[in-house]
């Protein structure tokens, strides 16, 4: 079972800042541009939208994190992943042997955050790479999952 967790503002990422640092540390194929150390300053430093990030528990443990940033656009409402722009790597930051079902739960929970505020919610995923784990369940989403009515832009 994953508790799924979503925050919506830069206070609650740093109160899990620990755990992040944590989850980071067991992930082998992390990158720098997945740690808090870039991705909280880099927040910091552009503010470039208001945080919504997902994070995803399992007995206490982070077992992943896709922090984005919405903006309000002409023609909605936007979510675009942490350190975009200035990061040479962007991806979700999951557990080993998590993925899928954190995967999972990343759709439910962004389907679920879209219907919530009845807002259009394209998705920027330009700087992740195809096999990307965030792209996973998000692209490209049959009618039948979670998620299906969201746009993403690749």
């Amino acid at each position: 079972m994953i508790d799924k967790v979503v925050m919506h503002g830069i206070s609650e990422l740093l109160a899990i800042e620990p755990a992040w640092w944590l989850l980071w540390e067991r992930c082998s194929r992390r990158t720098p541009f997945q740690s808090p150390g870039w991705l909280l300053p880099w927040y910091r430093a552009f503010r470039p939208g208001e945080p919504v990030a997902f994070a995803f528990w399992h007995s206490g443990r982070l077992v992943g994190i896709a922090p984005f940033y919405a903006t309000h656009e002409t023609d909605g409402f936007h979510l675009q992943s942490f350190g975009s722009a200035v990061s040479d790597f962007l991806d979700m930051l999951v557990e080993p042997g998590w993925e899928d079902l954190v995967a999972e739960a990343f759709a439910a929970a962004l389907a679920a955050e879209t219907r919530k505020d009845a807002l259009f919610a394209p998705l920027d995923f330009k700087q992740t790479a195809q096999a990307a784990p965030v792209r996973a369940q998000a692209v490209p989403t049959p009618a039948s999952r979670p998620g299906a009515n969201l746009d993403i832009r690749v």
